[in-house]
């Protein structure tokens, strides 16, 4: 099982390939969470949003240490936050190697990946109503393991 990783950063050296995007999630801005799945929310002008539709991709939110510190209501300006507000730029990675965090667990190597398209929220298994599967996308290397938060982390491997 997986021990460490930081959700959002990549995992391993290897082909990558990510974009950088507006965020755009409107009233669902509480979903720009890195480690989230992204959709285009307009393509001519580059904007994404948390969730959408799996033929408008986008990728998954990367780079959690390139962000500024946004702070949160209940810890002030300079708490630490997986968030970002809307019309920040943001990088999506559309092919590598990633730490995200799933759902529920027991993720295993080599099941598929999935998100809610709503939330961006990443689980592990068969798309059910509300989710889709993320494109060329399952669990690499190690099976997944619990975080302190509750969550279970997996190194999520892509190839579009």
């Amino acid at each position: 099982d997986i021990r460490s990783g930081i959700v959002g950063e990549i995992a391993f050296d290897g082909p990558t390939r990510a974009i950088a995007a507006l965020l755009d999630s409107g009233a669902g801005a509480e979903n720009n969470v890195i480690g989230r799945v992204f959709t285009y929310a307009d393509k001519a002008i580059e904007t994404v949003k948390a969730g959408g539709a799996v033929a408008d991709f986008a990728g998954i939110m990367v780079m959690p240490k390139t962000h500024a510190l946004y702070g949160t209501p209940a810890g002030g300006s300079l708490a630490d936050s997986w968030t970002i507000p809307d019309g920040k730029s943001a990088e999506f990675l559309q092919m590598g190697e990633v730490y995200v965090s799933v759902a529920t667990t027991g993720a295993v190597v080599g099941a598929p990946l999935k998100y809610n398209t709503t939330t961006g929220i990443i689980d592990h298994g068969a798309p059910a109503a509300g989710e889709a599967a993320i494109p060329n996308a399952v669990v690499s290397r190690h099976n997944s393991s619990p975080t302190a938060a509750g969550a279970f982390l997996v190194v999520a491997k892509l190839t579009n």
